[in-house]
């Protein structure tokens, strides 16, 4: 057997609290992996709501001028990660500008098959990395879900 390339892996054998594991497309098409733990912040958004504007004839007996006919809500988490070092910022940085991160769920729990890949969206905008005198730092980033589509009636 012939080695015709030295490669360098990092194996971590702590057992990770809370753990997140993502997957994005890297700038050249391959695939990246990023094991995220113990700093996750749930969080939860509405917005971009429907409005229909009603013709009002009666104004005393009129509820409203505008109906909502439609709301957008989603849920979202902000992932973090402590002390991480210049190279390995790196290397998370390019979720900020992937076409494509996705995060692995199981919808039941972590202990049964089922677990599936979701696609999320990365929060775009400027992130604070390191300062330019520090090796290592923290970083964090934030993660839409698939939007929730709330009808009226």
């Amino acid at each position: 057997m012939k080695i015709t390339e030295t490669k360098r892996i990092r194996y971590d054998d702590l057992c990770k609290d809370n753990p997140i594991y993502l997957s994005w497309i890297n700038t050249l098409g391959g695939r990246c992996y990023w094991l995220f733990s113990r700093n996750q912040f749930i969080s939860f958004g509405t917005g971009e709501e429907t409005i229909f504007e009603n013709a009002v004839i009666d104004l005393e007996n009129s509820e409203a001028f505008q109906e909502v006919l439609s709301l957008q809500a989603g849920k979202g988490m902000i992932l973090g990660c402590n002390n991480i070092d210049r190279n390995d910022i790196e290397y998370i940085k390019s979720i900020l500008y992937s076409p494509k991160v996705q995060i692995l769920d199981n919808p039941d729990t972590w202990t049964t098959e089922g677990c599936k890949w979701t696609t999320v969206i990365v929060v775009r905008g400027n992130f604070p990395l390191i300062e330019t005198k520090e090796e290592r730092a923290d970083i964090s980033l934030t993660i839409k879900f698939p939007i929730i589509q709330i009808q009226t009636q």
